[in-house]
């Protein structure tokens, strides 16, 4: 694998609806992987919604389950 989309597990992307559109796109747009960060969410982003990393790579599958490498960004 050569190339990937990074997104994070907050904010706009805490929508699983929006992390399957994004996988998507990222499928049809020629990307060989979707990785989702998994990150605990800290003050300087309260207020704003976050999900389960898993439960955002589930839903990126639904849409592409066989053609992208997905997991998760630890750092």
């Amino acid at each position: 694998m050569r190339f990937s989309i990074n997104i994070p597990n907050f904010g706009d992307f805490a929508d699983p609806r929006n992390v399957a559109t994004v996988a998507a796109a990222t499928e049809q747009g020629g990307w060989e992987g979707l990785f989702v960060w998994d990150h605990v969410p800290h003050r300087q982003r309260q207020g704003r919604p976050s999900r389960d990393t898993w439960m955002l790579l589930t839903a990126a599958a639904l849409p592409v389950p066989f053609v992208l490498h997905q997991g998760p960004v630890v750092g």
